[in-house]
């Protein structure tokens, strides 16, 4: 949805925003400081990567890690997801 946006932190939090509230509406909590965040098409998920080396899938409607994806060698510095949803 056009309203809703995300955005990682040094607190290891990423933050769900809704524009139409013009406030936080949720909070995803991780172990490590997020430095990547990506909302899914279909808003039901979030992704996330940090200085773990790890992205993470967040299920939107639960508030929880959904998957892991392991095997980066550095830090995730950006995200991005094919708009088909592929």
């Amino acid at each position: 949805s056009a309203s809703l946006a995300v955005s990682g932190s040094d607190d290891c939090t990423s933050r769900l925003w809704d524009t139409r509230v013009r406030g936080e509406v949720g909070c995803l909590e991780d172990a490590y400081q997020i430095t990547a965040v990506a909302y899914a098409n279909d808003g039901n998920a979030v992704y996330t990567g940090g200085i773990d080396n790890t992205i993470t899938a967040w299920d939107v409607r639960t508030m929880r890690k959904s998957m892991g994806m392991k095997g980066h060698t550095d830090t995730i510095t950006c995200l991005s997801l094919n708009p088909k949803g592929t």
